[in-house]
């Protein structure tokens, strides 16, 4: 675990120099869907530690309504969250890692489909040949016949060539999909060892190889933090995130699927 933190660190963002903010671009606007800007608040503490807000750009040029979130308690909450998921005999480890990896299994159980596309094809072009020889030696009265055979063979073999591709790919997607949740289940296994008294360059560095990203969600008085695991989420970013940088208030929810975040009040 250590070498692999070794690794990697360079690819991931230092914590804030004058804040020790973990969750730096992580942190995302449930209403715009920008990421959120940690702002140090000089002078003052929270549990030890220098006090920051991760604060909405959007907010202070008055395009965005989001309140700021108190920054040292948000990461000692994603830290303790993501330390209750280092037990794979918990419910919640399984419901988040366990069935995602079945699922994806299952996705991948193409190999029966995948040899009876296989045989079709390699029939395919066996009668293709087979009737190319024949139009060689075909008198004129069947030949226009034989062309059409050979155009309508052609035209399947090409079909059953591109589902071979689709497939061949999606089988490929799925196992690199179960090496990225593989992965993502030992390093969420080794995390609550590796965060106690972890310097924040290690913690920024833990962080970021397990969550995708994160939103504060406010409902009914109440504050709502999403934490979506790497591999785990669904969601289709894009539409999420529009070209213009802005979301409508009543969008599409903000969780793909409550069974792969972790959705928790603070």
């Amino acid at each position: 675990m250590q070498e692999l933190l070794d690794a990697i660190a360079e690819k991931y963002n230092r914590p804030h120099r004058k804040t020790n903010a973990l969750l730096a671009g992580l942190v995302h606007c449930p209403y715009c869907g920008r990421r959120l800007s940690v702002i140090p608040e000089f002078d003052r503490w929270t549990n030890g530690k220098p006090r920051f807000k991760y604060v909405c750009p959007g907010y202070r040029k008055k395009e965005c309504n989001f309140k700021a979130v108190d920054g040292v308690l948000l990461d000692e909450f994603v830290v303790q969250q993501l330390s209750d998921l280092s037990d794979e005999n918990s419910e919640r480890f399984r419901r988040i890692l366990e069935i995602k990896i079945e699922e994806v299994l299952e996705q991948s159980q193409t190999v029966q489909e995948h040899n009876l596309i296989k045989k079709k094809r390699d029939k395919l072009k066996a009668d293709i040949a087979a009737q190319t020889r024949n139009l060689r030696e075909a008198d004129g009265s069947i030949k226009q016949f034989i062309q059409e055979d050979l155009q309508n063979l052609a035209e399947e073999l090409r079909e059953a060539e591109r589902q071979l591709s689709k497939l061949d790919e999606g089988r490929k997607n799925n196992m690199i999909a179960i090496r990225d949740l593989e992965m993502t289940k030992e390093r969420l296994l080794s995390f609550a060892e590796y965060a106690k008294d972890a310097q924040p360059e290690v913690m920024v560095t833990l962080i970021q190889t397990i969550v995708e990203r994160i939103h504060i969600v406010d409902k009914d008085d109440e504050r709502y933090c999403h934490i979506f695991i790497k591999g785990c989420s669904e969601e289709d970013y894009t539409g999420f995130f529009q070209t213009a940088g802005y979301i409508e208030h009543n969008s599409a929810p903000v969780c793909d699927s409550e069974q792969y975040c972790i959705c928790t009040k603070i």
